[in-house]
C-alpha cells in the first residue's frame, strides 16, 4: 500500500470518530473563536462596491473542511458568502456532504490533494482558512505557496496549527471547564462519549508519535510565523494559546 493510500485511510477511520470531537468543551471553544475570527474578517473585508451600496459576494475557502462542522458554523452567522470546501479525506466529505445540504447558502464541497496543486483560479479566493490541517501534509510550505496562489491580492488568510501533540491539557482543561459549569446534560454528555474519546486518544496518540518521526508538523509558534511570513504575508494576528494551549492561530494579509 502506498503512502498516500495508508494516509488516506487513516483519516477515512478518524472521520468516523471526529465530529464527537464537538463533546470536547475546549474544542467547541476553538471553533468559536475560529468563527468569530472569520465572521470579524467577513465583514470588515474591502470591498470596492461597498461604498455605492453593492456589496460584492465574498468567496471563503476552507482548506481542508473535514466533517464541515467549522464552515456549517460560520454559514449561520454570515450573510453573502460563497463557502467553499476541500478534504483529500472522501469519507471527510461525505460526512460534511450530509451535514450541508439543508444549509443555506449552498456550500461546494470538493476533493482535492493538499499536497499538490489546488484546482481553482488564481486569486480565486477572498480568504482562506486552514484549521489542523498544515501539520499533517508532506510540505507546508508548497501548500502555502498554494494558499497564496489562491487568495486575492490582499485576501486573509486564518491558519490554526497545533504545536503541541498532547491530549493531557485538552483533557485537563474540559473536566475543569465540566467542574465550573456544573451542567449535568454536559456531563452525561461526556460519560456517553466516552468510548469515542478513548478512541479518539488512541489515533492522537499514533499522531504524536508520527510527530516525533517528523512525518507530521507540530510547529512552534515562532516557526509557523517564520513560514507563513516566507511566503509573502504578513502578520496581523499571532496567538499560541487556543484549544487548551495546544495549538497557534495566526491571521495575515496576502
Amino acid at each position: 500500500m502506498s503512502n498516500n493510500r495508508a494516509e488516506e485511510l487513516f483519516w477515512d477511520v478518524y472521520a468516523r470518530l471526529y465530529d464527537d470531537l464537538a463533546g470536547l468543551l475546549p474544542y467547541r471553544q476553538e471553533m468559536d473563536e475560529i468563527v468569530n475570527a472569520l465572521e470579524r474578517i467577513l465583514a470588515s473585508d474591502d470591498d470596492p462596491g461597498a461604498e455605492a451600496g453593492v456589496r460584492s459576494e465574498l468567496t471563503l475557502l476552507d482548506a481542508a473542511c473535514g466533517t464541515g462542522y467549522m464552515l456549517d458554523k460560520l454559514s449561520q452567522v454570515t450573510t453573502g458568502v460563497r463557502f467553499v470546501g476541500v478534504d483529500r479525506s472522501k469519507a471527510m466529505l461525505k460526512r460534511a456532504s450530509r451535514r450541508v445540504q439543508t444549509c443555506r447558502p449552498a456550500k461546494l464541497l470538493l476533493d482535492a490533494d493538499l499536497d499538490g496543486k489546488l484546482p481553482f483560479q488564481d486569486g480565486s479566493f477572498d480568504v482562506v482558512s486552514s484549521v489542523n490541517t498544515l501539520y499533517a501534509l508532506q510540505d507546508p510550505d508548497v501548500f502555502l505557496t498554494e494558499i497564496r496562489r489562491v487568495l486575492k491580492p490582499g485576501g486573509t488568510v486564518l491558519i490554526v496549527n497545533p504545536w503541541k501533540p498532547k491530549l493531557l491539557p485538552i483533557w485537563r482543561e474540559h473536566f475543569a471547564t465540566l467542574a465550573e459549569r456544573r451542567d449535568e446534560r454536559e456531563y452525561l454528555r461526556t460519560a456517553l462519549l466516552m468510548p469515542s474519546f478513548l478512541a479518539i486518544t488512541a489515533i492522537n496518540t499514533v499522531i504524536a508519535r508520527r510527530a516525533k518521526g517528523k512525518v507530521y508538523h507540530f510547529l512552534e509558534p515562532g516557526e509557523l510565523a517564520h513560514l507563513v511570513q516566507a511566503n509573502g504575508f504578513v502578520i496581523e494576528t499571532l496567538r499560541y494559546e487556543i484549544y487548551a494551549g495546544t495549538c497557534c492561530m495566526i491571521i495575515a494579509r496576502g
